[in-house]
């Protein structure tokens, strides 16, 4: 039986590569076994027009006069795109001002549909609440503005969920906390419409359907009448995350997530345990339409006059490789236990960082620090290895992590901005949310495994209006797990290429390599 795929937003069947049209490929829908068709909701999705009756020049007089003049010519095109869709996701790369597109959409609708009876809410992780105000201040936004903070006693969440669901004006609140108090209502009441506008913020984070998170906003979110979910990586590892997104804008048509793990996730079920595995991928040009369709997606490489140019640098460590690790690494490649080897990843992960401590001391002792900088962890040694060295060096830095407050992180990058401090070492808990242009060079004492985190750490300095020549270094241990996780990092952005950039491979993670001896 023949198979049926899309490509290139042109029909074929798989054994004779005939092209077909769409009226000839719905007559043959009932001939072919569902497992091999492309599902008719997915189809009708991906051959529908997209129709923009609104100009911009219709929604200019909506925009503030700083709007106007601020907004780029690709930012009007994806500004218009967004009202006329309604329902959206704004992929484009993090600096080519997702929240700056998505406001002016906001502010058009506000005009539409006035502030007096409606409301409208943006949906962000904690830590970037004022950021958002900040943002509306600045765009001159002209409406009501409560930030939901947290609720704290349990006689204070009627109140809370009062000022959230039916004050008049403009809502911004965390994740968390708006999960909570929809948590707390009825079944039907999680299923009403109380805003005309969500905006969702780093919508990766909504990337699971069987997260609580996900089941309670997710009713809400969708009888909104227009949404526009922001992430630079929507689809951050494998396509089965950016399902639940896809579900959020267009119910009607992802509906059975099972279809769509057989069509695109390469889905297999164990007939013994029951057990399913979504991790896989398959028909991906076909997904990739399907993306496109529902996306705008910006790429930094399309905007190069107004952007930085980058360099990037990968530094070989020499670090001397331990008892414990090689152990470590020995028990993994003879292990079939994915929980086991899951556990000793986690350890080979520690084991390297202590082996590269020593080696970053001694690199942030010698390092020559032309311009100001900024310095990725993980490990909370890592951290102290590297302030260990830049001690010795003289180098006046700031320290970041996870337990510093979000009034301390904004008075700290004010300082390395604006201050005398030469160096910011933090963790990856300030990889988003924070501008740091125009900072021109940044480092990576360590790697995780997603190319999401790393990705949104690079953006904080590669943003329309930063330095113009960036440098990223990148501090790899040699024969260590940094290795792995590289490969591991390639293999991820081939995917996110193919799905989010419609197979074009821009090439974002080549390397000039260095060895430090």
């Amino acid at each position: 039986m023949k198979m049926f795929f899309i490509e290139k937003n042109k029909i074929f069947d798989e054994e004779d590569n005939l092209e077909l049209n769409c009226d000839e490929y719905e007559t043959l829908l009932h001939e072919i076994p569902k497992h091999k068709r492309i599902p008719l909701e997915y189809f009708r999705f991906i051959t529908s027009k997209n129709e923009q009756p609104i100009l911009f020049s219709d929604i200019e007089p909506f925009l503030s006069k700083k709007l106007q003049e601020s907004l780029f010519d690709f930012q009007k095109k994806a500004v218009r795109r967004t009202i006329n869709q309604k329902r959206i996701i704004n992929a484009s790369n993090m600096g080519l001002g997702k929240s700056l597109m998505s406001l002016a959409a906001l502010s058009y609708f506000i005009k539409q549909n006035g502030v007096k009876r409606t409301s409208y809410l943006i949906i962000c992780p904690s830590s970037l609440k004022s950021n958002w105000k900040n943002e509306l201040e600045k765009w001159e936004i002209d409406i009501d503005v409560t930030l939901i903070s947290k609720v704290g006693a349990k006689e204070n969440y009627p109140s809370v969920t009062k000022e959230l669901l039916f004050k008049p004006g403009l809502k911004i609140a965390g994740y968390e906390i708006i999960s909570n108090i929809f948590e707390k209502l009825s079944r039907n009441a999680r299923n009403r419409a109380y805003f005309n506008t969500i905006i969702v913020d780093e919508s990766h984070n909504l990337k699971t359907l069987s997260t609580k998170r996900y089941k309670m906003l997710s009713p809400m979110i969708r009888k909104a009448q227009n949404i526009m979910l922001l992430s630079g990586t929507p689809c951050p590892a494998r396509p089965a995350e950016l399902f639940p997104q896809l579900k959020l804008l267009y119910p009607d048509v992802f509906t059975y997530y099972e279809m769509y793990q057989k069509r695109y996730c390469d889905l297999k079920i164990d007939t013994f345990t029951g057990y399913t595995d979504d991790r896989g991928s398959s028909n991906l040009p076909e997904l990739s339409l399907i993306f496109n369709k529902a996306a705008i997606r910006l790429r930094l490489e399309d905007f190069q006059k107004d952007l930085p140019t980058v360099t990037r640098v990968k530094e070989d460590l020499d670090v001397e490789i331990t008892e414990e690790y090689t152990e470590i690494q020995e028990r993994l490649d003879n292990s079939e236990d994915d929980k086991q080897s899951s556990f000793m990843i986690s350890e080979l992960f520690r084991e390297t960082a202590v082996m590269k401590a020593p080696v970053l001391t001694e690199y942030f002792e010698w390092l020559d620090l032309d311009e100001k900088a900024i310095v990725f962890f993980f490990h909370k040694y890592t951290g102290q290895a590297i302030t260990d060295g830049l001690d010795k060096n003289n180098i006046k830095y700031q320290y970041v992590d996870g337990e510093t407050s979000m009034k301390k992180r904004t008075k700290i990058i004010d300082q390395l901005l604006n201050g005398d401090t030469q160096m910011l070492v933090c963790s990856f808990a300030l990889s988003t949310g924070h501008n740091m242009v125009p900072i021109a060079k940044m480092y990576f004492a360590e790697l995780n495994w997603s190319i999401a985190e790393i990705s949104q750490a690079e953006k904080r300095i590669d943003r329309i209006g930063g330095a113009k020549n960036i440098t990223y270094t990148y501090l790899c241990g040699k024969n260590t797990l940094d290795v792995q996780v590289f490969g591991t990092l390639n293999r991820k952005k081939n995917i996110t290429n193919i799905v989010v950039d419609n197979n074009k491979n821009y090439g974002d993670f080549k390397f000039k390599r260095q060895k430090i001896e």
